[in-house]
This record gives C-alpha cells, sequence and structure tokens, in this order.
C-alpha cells in the first residue's frame, strides 16, 4: 500500500485487515526499565524517555514547532505533539536524536513481541500495540497497558488536509522512505486493534507524529 486511505475507509481497514530479525531479550532483561528526561534547548520542552532493551526513546510524541507542523490538542487540552510532513520529520528531532527508521521500530516491536514470525511485510502485526498504547483516551475499548512506559495516545493523523479525529488512531512516521519514490514507511496503532501495522504511506499528503531515537 503506498496511501493511507481516506478517514472512514482508515477505519474499516483498521477494523478488518488483519532481513534478519533482532534477537529478542527475555522479559526480565526488560521488567527493569530505566527512564529519564531529555530538554529541548530549542524551545526548553521536556521530555519523558525510557530505555528499553538498548534503545533510548523519547517517551512522547515530538511537540517542536516547524512551518508545515500541527499542534495536537486533545479534550483535556493536553498537547499530545504535533503533526509533521515527512520531510519536515527527518529533521525536526532536537541535536543527539534521529527519527525513528523502519528498523528501529522492528527492533523495538521484536523486543516486545511473542511472535517473531509476525514482522515482515506490511500488514498488522502481533498483540505488541496493547503493551504500548496509553491506558486512557482510546475509544471502542481500545485502551492498552502501557508496559514499558512508551505512551501512545490516540491523537489521530492528518490525511488530505482533514483535521485529525481523537481517540481512534496514531501514525508515526519512520526515517525510511525517499522523496523520489514519494512514500515512507510507517507504524499505524488503532482503537480496535492490539496490533501494530506496518505500511507506507504518501509522503506528500500524509502529516504524522514523529518519535525520536537517541543516536
Amino acid at each position: 500500500m503506498k496511501n493511507l486511505a481516506t478517514p472512514f475507509s482508515l477505519y474499516l481497514l483498521l477494523f478488518f485487515s488483519s532481513c534478519t530479525q533482532p534477537k529478542k531479550i527475555k522479559n526480565q532483561e526488560i521488567s527493569n526499565l530505566k527512564t529519564s528526561h531529555f530538554v529541548d534547548i530549542r524551545d526548553g520542552k521536556k521530555y519523558k524517555t525510557v530505555l528499553i532493551g538498548n534503545q533510548w526513546w523519547m517517551a512522547e510524541n515530538l511537540a517542536f514547532k516547524t512551518e508545515g507542523s500541527v499542534q495536537v490538542d486533545g479534550p483535556d487540552n493536553r498537547n499530545y505533539g504535533r503533526l509533521y510532513h515527512w520531510n519536515e520529520a527527518l529533521l525536526a528531532c532536537p541535536k543527539g536524536w534521529a527519527l525513528a527508521s523502519d528498523r528501529d521500530w522492528t527492533i523495538l516491536e521484536t523486543l516486545i513481541s511473542d511472535n517473531l514470525n509476525v514482522f515482515p511485510g506490511s500488514t498488522w502485526r502481533g498483540k505488541h500495540g496493547y503493551l504500548l498504547k496509553s491506558l486512557h483516551n482510546w475509544k471502542l475499548d481500545g485502551n492498552g497497558i502501557d508496559k514499558y512506559g512508551f505512551n501512545v495516545h490516540p491523537a489521530g493523523h492528518i490525511i488530505d488536509d482533514s483535521p485529525p479525529e481523537f481517540g481512534y488512531t496514531a501514525g508515526y512516521w519512520t526515517s525510511s522512505g525517499s522523496v523520489e519514490s514519494g512514500i515512507a514507511w510507517v507504524r499505524f496503532f488503532a482503537a480496535p486493534k492490539n496490533g501494530v501495522n506496518r505500511l507506507e504511506s504518501d509522503i506528500n499528503t500524509t502529516l504524522l507524529f514523529c518519535r525520536c531515537i537517541k543516536e
């Protein structure tokens, strides 16, 4: 798939659709998670960070303002980060951090999933999305347990200028894409799904969130 669908058709897709793998580490090796904070000196924003396996992730969506980004505020008036065009997302993370790649996401998913055979291809995989989703805000009984402090909130996405609809989805760019192809790999979470979707998205018509990973 090269493009994400319109909001309604995307919902139908989410509801009905069902390289060498990194070595899986044992559950007890990731039970003692390390957390910290990082302050972006560009705007003073303080981010929670979490170490999962050998990866330091920001445990919040990036909120650095760029010319084309869109701030998303939830019904609780809380800022849930900004949605970015892909070309801006590539450069938006602060110094020492980078937009997570497709491989970075695959490593994370492999670490926390019970099924190592679900990751190749472009589809919904596993049930590990439930472990990454936030405890609150997901509609359709879609809340997760946020086992690793990754804190995926359902702050939506934008396609073809449609406004983000809070409560149903969360979409994330990866750095794995190209201007020439016009597409990039993304990760999607949805209220009625416990897995994580790996698919390609049009970089010109879609705005998604950024998760930065420490370089």
